[in-house]
């Protein structure tokens, strides 16, 4: 299955049209934890010139943003490295907080699913600029803690040739360095 089959010509990720998708909290964190290993990375905080209005403080654990997404931006493209689909994920004020890629052991039923469990959206007005500062390979796990759950992050394993050569294409086309 290649999922982004639909784009007949390359474009780079700044330049596919994402699909604007809203989700369920609960829902969206019981997903990430089916995913297995995507490529996580987390974008620059102080690089928007927007007023923070979210209860999300810019040094706040990056599992908040997971925790209580805003909306989703959801697109694929064909880039020179290969398909490429990802979610950018917006804290509840607006801004892109994070982008999962989706990567060659992503499981990719679930990774469907996730996106099964959205809602269409209105895209915002204003689009913040993404610049991202720091990538990884990671996984999800949930946590039941009581009568609630709570989202781990976790460093996933090494995984195949492949997936760890995709990480590495996806950092150096985000300019991140790779951490381990």
């Amino acid at each position: 299955m290649l999922p982004c089959a639909r784009h007949p010509v390359a474009v780079a990720p700044a330049d596919a049209e994402p699909r604007w998708r809203s989700s369920d909290p609960l829902r969206f964190a019981c997903d990430l934890a089916t995913l297995g290993p995507v490529f996580c990375v987390w974008t620059e905080p102080y690089a928007h010139p927007v007023v923070r209005t979210s209860a999300v403080v810019p040094d706040s654990p990056d599992g908040l943003v997971l925790a209580r997404p805003g909306l989703l931006a959801h697109a694929c493209a064909v880039t020179p490295d290969g398909p490429r689909e990802w979610i950018t994920v917006h804290d509840r004020s607006g801004l892109p907080r994070c982008r999962l890629y989706l990567l060659p052991d992503t499981d990719y039923l679930a990774w469907d699913g996730l996106l099964a469990h959205t809602g269409p959206a209105a895209a915002p007005e204003v689009r913040p600029r993404w610049r991202a500062r720091r990538g990884r390979r990671l996984r999800f796990e949930v946590e039941p803690i009581g009568p609630c759950s709570l989202v781990c992050v976790r460093t996933a394993a090494p995984g195949c040739a492949l997936s760890r050569r995709t990480a590495r294409e996806l950092a150096r086309a985000e300019g991140v360095s790779l951490v381990a």
